[in-house]
């Protein structure tokens, strides 16, 4: 819809109203009424106004209209969605501001609440340099309670796994990050949030046909080979759940994690990842025959990045988000038109859910 209003309204309103409304109406409508406006309009509405519109009706249009179009467009979304758009946020690092907390907590307060509906964080809350302090979770929980969306968080390898005392950094994970979505906003009404029972930071929830799932994957040492491929075991394990639970409803399916395949990290267990979660997951989605897209954080500070094909399957696709940097990027989907856009730090891709447009 245009949001300036039309030069020549077929029902435009009378120029001038009257001052005060008539005290006792007549059934009849007046012998003669006069053409021509009130000379001293007051701001008082009339109580009784007429139906008929003025028999010269202005071809300009008002001074203020109702809706003033935005002289610097933002990067949240104004338009009103139809039911079948779903809008969300992705981001993750841990400095998004350059470390300026209050101007966080600004970005996150103004969120477009109306269109986007939630923001997932992938992880790496603190630097890879962090001695991994409680204070530092308690932070996170702080500023991202400020968020006008509801906010799942996935871990990262710097606040775990490559935290001086990993078991002690899980605990605060844990204690601080687990089930955020559920400590400052209330339930959501389009969708049921699960969480499995085994590995409590995954999460999945249907929504308008896409199945959205979080898993742990994150990169880092390996301090216990067994945790790595029970976790991935896991994973897969979720995944599949959820999809087979929902498959004749499934269009689509979105599944959030720190890390991805081969080759985005050069210190990561490369190879671990791809045996024994992403071959796998490939395989699963060959069999699916549904559009499956891996959304990851990427290790490059000054672009995101996408990648169709992944592990030679044409419909399983690849996002990294590019990390540290506000605003997250907003990911529109539209059901009616099959189309999915991602928008993060000035560069847009929008493709049809089985192939890219552009």
């Amino acid at each position: 819809p245009t949001i300036l209003p039309t030069l020549s309204p077929t029902e435009a309103p009378t120029i001038s109203p009257t001052k005060l409304p008539t005290l006792s109406p007549t059934k009849a409508p007046t012998a003669s009424p006069t053409m021509l406006p009130t000379l001293s309009p007051t701001n008082a509405q009339t109580t009784s106004p007429t139906k008929l519109p003025t028999s010269h009706p202005t071809g300009t249009p008002t001074a203020l209209p109702t809706e003033l179009p935005i002289v610097s467009p933002t990067h949240m979304h104004t338009a009103s969605p139809s039911s079948n758009t779903v809008t969300f946020y992705v981001m993750s690092g841990d400095d998004e501001y350059g470390g300026r907390t209050s101007a966080l907590q600004r970005g996150l307060r103004k969120l477009d609440n109306q269109n986007g509906e939630w923001l997932v964080h992938l992880g790496d809350i603190l630097d890879e340099k962090s001695s991994c302090q409680e204070n530092e979770y308690e932070n996170f929980q702080s500023i991202y309670s400020q968020s006008a969306v509801p906010v799942y968080t996935l871990p990262g390898d710097n606040e775990w796994k490559r935290c001086p005392n990993p078991d002690q950094a899980w605990g605060y994970w844990e204690k601080y990050l687990s089930n955020l979505n559920t400590k400052f906003w209330g339930a959501p009404k389009q969708y049921t949030v699960q969480r499995q029972s085994s590995r409590n930071e995954n999460f999945a929830f249907m929504n308008q046909g896409i199945q959205y799932v979080g898993v742990n994957m994150v990169a880092g040492p390996i301090d216990n080979r067994m945790e790595w491929a029970d976790r991935h075991a896991d994973n897969l394990a979720w995944i599949e759940q959820n999809v087979n639970d929902n498959f004749n409803n499934i269009h689509a399916i979105i599944i959030f994690g720190h890390a991805g395949p081969c080759c985005d990290r050069v210190d990561a267990p490369l190879n671990i990842l791809d045996d024994e979660f992403f071959e796998p997951l490939s395989l699963k989605a060959d069999e699916w025959k549904k559009t499956t897209i891996f959304i990851q954080e990427t290790n490059n500070k000054y672009t995101w990045s996408w990648q169709s094909n992944l592990e030679g399957v044409s419909h399983f696709w690849l996002i990294k988000v590019q990390s540290g940097i506000w605003p997250p990027m907003r990911i529109e989907i539209e059901r009616t038109a099959n189309t999915i856009q991602f928008d993060q730090n000035g560069i847009v891709r929008k493709a049809f859910m089985n192939k890219w447009i552009d």
